[in-house]
Parts: structure tokens; sequence; C-alpha cells
């Protein structure tokens, strides 16, 4: 692998790792893309599905004088010739091109003439987490064969699956951690969250702020064995009946003294 194609890759991983969200580094990605290929348009196009009904471009970056369809929340229909070149993209690991070098799939006249593309590849990236992507580039100012750059192309769509894998599982994971942060502070009963691991309260809500008589803050201070520890209980006889919850084997009842008021 040439010194040139290692340092473009390079390029495109600092972009992906040093995002904080999927969005930004898909619009970073595009960016460096546009830069490394000398096009005038890099784009992604979701979901790349021959049988959906619509499809939308949500990442899209271009020169200023070669401005894209956008995506402005619109959806865009699924034409016979769009349908085939979705349905190519989906059938290879291979990018799909439509360049001075090869046509694998039916010209979209109308769509080439709007937007101005003389040449276009494009590959079907798929995390594991989500529908597939379309990747893409158009050169606009003049035709040109992307066969030399194909391997190139090829790599960076697989570090896009990749970092697209990575940065949507983070997304659910945070989606779902505020989902549940919102059942239990509204819940009506005394909850808190243990790490157990740390012997650390990670999470109280206000009913069980109103059960101990103090607050929430106060609550995350403390500790698993402090708030666990009945008066007289040995730490270890508390860790070890811990250990045994968390193995399923037993259900702990615990007596505690609020702070105020008995």
């Amino acid at each position: 692998m040439s010194d040139d194609i290692l340092a473009s890759l390079e390029r495109v991983q600092r972009a992906i790792t040093g995002a904080g969200s999927s969005q930004q580094m898909l619009e970073g990605v595009l960016a460096e893309m546009l830069d490394i290929f000398d096009v005038e348009r890099a784009w992604l196009m979701y979901p790349c599905d021959p049988l959906a009904e619509a499809i939308r471009v949500p990442f899209e970056v271009t020169r200023p004088e070669y401005p894209g369809g956008g995506d402005s929340g619109h959806h865009l229909p699924v034409t016979p010739g769009l349908a085939q070149v979705l349905a190519r993209a989906n059938a290879t690991r291979e990018p799909v091109r439509l360049d001075d070098g090869r046509s694998d799939a039916p010209r979209n006249a109308e769509l080439e003439a709007a937007l101005r593309i003389r040449s276009q590849i494009a590959i079907c990236v798929r995390p594991a987490n989500d529908a597939p992507w379309l990747l893409g580039l158009h050169a606009c100012k003049a035709s040109r064969d992307f066969g030399p750059e194909a391997a190139l192309f090829t790599a960076i769509g697989r570090r896009v699956e990749d970092g697209l894998t990575h940065h949507l599982a983070m997304e659910t994971m945070r989606q779902s951690e505020a989902r549940l942060r919102t059942l239990i502070d509204h819940a009506p009963e005394a909850i808190l969250l243990f790490d157990v691991d740390q012997d650390r309260v990670v999470q109280a809500n206000p009913r069980a702020a109103d059960l101990f008589g103090v607050s929430v803050d106060t609550i995350t201070r403390g500790t698993l064995t402090g708030y666990a520890n009945t008066p007289g209980t040995p730490v270890a006889t508390i860790r070890e009946h811990i250990a045994k919850a968390l193995g399923g084997e037993l259900t702990i009842a615990w007596f505690v003294r609020r702070s105020v008021g008995g």
C-alpha cells in the first residue's frame, strides 16, 4: 500500500475516531473525501434499499459552485434507474461505477443533468446495527475513470462502516440510558443504582431523597456498603450478601435510618 493511500486512510480514520457523534463523523469523513479524491461532491444516501419507496441524502459535502440536492428533511422517490443502482450496490462489496472506465448500472440522465454529474462511484456500507447506506462521489467538472482509485474508495467505505457501527451503538446506548434515567426519576418508588465494583451510588431518584431525608446529590456521594449496612452488621457480611444477590442466590432486605426524622 503506497504512502499516499496510507496517508489518506489516516486522515479518514482521524475524522472517525475524533468525532463525538455519527453526524460529526460522517460530515468529517465526507469533507476529507472531497479533498482526497478532488471531486465536487461527496454524499451519503439512506437507506441503500432498492425496495424502499423513498430515500434521503442526509449528509452531503460539496464545492460551492456545485451544490447538491441536499436533504432538507425531504424524501426522494426511488425511480427505476435509482433502484437498479441500489440493487447493484447491495449485491456486492465492491464499488458501483458510472464513469469513463465502466458503467455498472443504467445512467439516470435527468439526475445527472440536474446535478451536473459527469462521473460517479458509490459503495454500500453496512453498519452492524442499522440499515445499509450508500456512500458516493460525484465528479462534475470533467469525466474521469475512478478505476485507479477504487481500492482506496473501498477501504474508506469499510472504515465508514466500522465507524458507523461504533457511533450508532454508542448513541443507542446513550438513548437507552436516558430513557432509563427518565423512568427512574419519575418512578413512585425510591430507587438507587449502585456501582458494585466501585462501591458507590451512581443514581438516585427524588423519591429516594424524600425517603432518606437528604438531597439526591448527597445520596450519590454515598457508598453501597454504607446504605446497605444495617447497624451492627459487619461490612464483610454485607459484601457476601451483595455477591449472592448478583448471582441470583439471594434477595436482600435492608433496614436503613433516615438522616432526619428517625
